[in-house]
């Protein structure tokens, strides 16, 4: 199976954003240039996977852990930094220009306001006592200008309400990646039991 003339130009043009924004943010991680590169509506999750892997094994992007790291992942080790390697800054001086213009400026519009501060993630957790008598829990984690991820819990007592709301903003990363990796998985098993029904 061969690739359409404009397959080819779309790999190519996704490349080119994903090697702007590795160049272009400040110490950026992996989930950093995928926000923007998804967010971008030029490339969906599996799109911005495969083509950050071609990136990687070309050896046009490197990432590594920089010293002094503070930030941690889901499983409590340091954020790997992704950068351009010499080839990639050639390769990315040689085809930036190719973009459409309205991509670009978009890329260096959310490039800006994240250096800005304004994209800067927001958790938040609330709760409330309900009529019924139990405690609504609201768990939030908000990246502007888009809500991530809401989730609502009923407690029945108000110890245990502010108990969740503290973890949740004390430790979100240890629960918020780790459920979105179980709701993303792909698995057989639960695929079955889905055509079965």
């Amino acid at each position: 199976m061969s690739l359409e003339p404009n397959d080819i130009q779309r790999d190519v043009d996704i490349q080119v954003i994903l090697l702007i924004l590795a160049d272009e943010l400040e110490n950026p991680s992996l989930s950093d240039i995928r926000e923007i590169a998804v967010d971008s509506m030029y490339m969906d999750y599996f799109a911005f996977q495969t083509m950050v892997k071609r990136l990687f094994d070309t050896g046009l992007l490197m990432r590594s852990v920089r010293k002094g790291e503070t930030r941690l992942d889901a499983e409590g080790h340091p954020i790997e930094s992704i950068d351009l390697s010499p080839e990639g800054i050639i390769v990315l001086n040689q085809l930036r220009g190719e973009l459409a213009v309205g991509v670009r400026q978009f890329l260096y519009e959310r490039i800006a306001s994240k250096r800005s501060g304004k994209d800067r993630a927001q958790i938040k957790s609330h709760y409330h006592l309900r009529p019924e008598g139990q405690y609504c829990v609201e768990l939030s984690f908000e990246e502007a200008p888009y809500e991530d991820f809401r989730i609502q819990l009923l407690v029945r007592d108000e110890s245990a309400a502010q108990r969740l709301c503290h973890r949740w903003r004390s430790e979100v990363s240890k629960y918020y990646f780790p459920i979105l990796k179980i709701l993303l998985e792909e698995n057989p098993s639960t695929e079955k039991t889905k055509e079965e029904d």
